[in-house]
């Protein structure tokens, strides 16, 4: 790939040849992982530096002595499931549970406060995001209604209190049961939960018991059904009954252990209290209603796009100027829309705003 030239005869860089291949449309799935660059989705590849360590292994060995006759075969293999969430998701691609269990995804997509945390009420507005690392979102927006600016950015920062406020209550207790589903142990968290004391539960419930009558049937028959199948439980959201009788959500993630013959002696696992988020997911579900119906009955052009230059939320207004839908332009840059003088122009006066911080209105 390294030979590959432009136009020009000059030898392209390898992440401007992926970056070539991925703008066809095509998906790219890598051999190796130094090509998992650029938009490449990813597969079962090869790692020159793993190589390399077993053979400079080997080579110790004999230098050292050992005959080669001796030298431990490799049998395992150095490659590995290797892929690009953004990828993944772009193309709506959903792993099987036994090759993500395993493999490492890249880049990857955010999960639920890092997704909310940026609210669009009325106006554009940009909030920093930070978990662990600081997302600069540039707002560009074409009104003089500051007043309406005003009042959503006062709504969104409220909203992003509240996160940061539900983060610091979850609640997570720790247990293990048996393959019959009897708990075996319950962490000291197991009474601000669910209202009962570990005593209380280990060696007398099982974990079907805490589901609410209602349900409980199927609940079981689908855990037990995922036992059969030695698999694990990620992030199976479900409703417990406290010993007070009301109902909490909780976000579920559990492994199986063997025992010394290999076959299944039970799962550990914890169960979250999400209780707060699920509310909170109805309140932005709502608040998301409200926002695009403002947005979309807008008179003027609105948009939202990332630090790359991709568009993350537009009005319907927008859309039209581009002569496009909604969900064609989200996830484009201006060069995939506009020419390119135009669009270099446009993505100047982006810069401009992050650079400066300060909107620029256009009349």
């Amino acid at each position: 790939l390294g030979g590959i030239t432009d136009e020009n005869g000059q030898v392209l860089p390898l992440h401007e040849i992926m970056k070539s291949l991925v703008r066809t449309g095509r998906i790219v799935i890598s051999m190796e992982d130094a090509y998992i660059i650029e938009g490449v989705l990813g597969g079962n590849v090869t790692s020159g530096r793993k190589q390399g360590m077993n053979a400079a292994r080997l080579l110790l060995a004999y230098q050292h002595g050992k005959p080669i006759v001796d030298l431990p075969p490799i049998l395992k293999s150095p490659n590995a499931w290797i892929f690009d969430d953004r990828s993944l998701q772009r193309y709506g691609i959903d792993l099987p549970d036994d090759i993500r269990s395993q493999a490492v995804l890249l880049h990857p997509r955010p999960g639920f406060y890092e997704q909310f945390r940026t609210l669009i009420l009325g106006m554009l507005i940009a909030l920093g995001v930070s978990l662990l690392s600081v997302v600069t979102v540039s707002i560009i927006f074409l009104s003089r209604k500051n007043r309406a600016l005003s009042l959503a950015q006062h709504s969104a920062e409220s909203a992003n209190a509240l996160f940061h406020q539900l983060a610091e209550q979850t609640r997570t207790w720790h247990w293990e049961v048996n393959a019959e589903g009897l708990y075996t142990n319950a962490s000291d968290l197991t009474e601000a939960v669910t209202g009962y004391r570990p005593e209380e539960i280990m060696g007398k419930m099982y974990f079907y018991d805490l589901h609410p009558a209602e349900g409980r049937e199927a609940f079981k028959t689908e855990a037990f059904e995922t036992f059969a199948r030695r698999e694990h439980f990620r992030d199976l959201e479900n409703i417990i009954q406290t010993r007070d009788r009301r109902l909490i959500w909780v976000s579920t993630y559990g492994i199986p252990f063997l025992d010394s013959n290999g076959n299944l002696a039970g799962y550990r696992g914890s169960d979250t209290d999400i209780t707060e988020r699920k509310r909170a997911e109805e309140v932005l579900s709502e608040a998301e209603v409200r926002q695009r119906t403002i947005l979309d009955n807008m008179p003027f052009l609105a948009w939202l796009k990332d630090t790359e230059g991709r568009y993350i939320m537009i009005n319907q207004q927008y859309a039209k100027s581009c002569g496009r839908t909604v969900d064609q332009v989200v996830g484009l840059t201006d060069l995939d829309i506009w020419p390119r003088e135009l669009a270099e122009k446009y993505r100047a006066d982006d810069d401009e705003v992050m650079e400066t911080r300060r909107g620029k209105g256009v009349e």
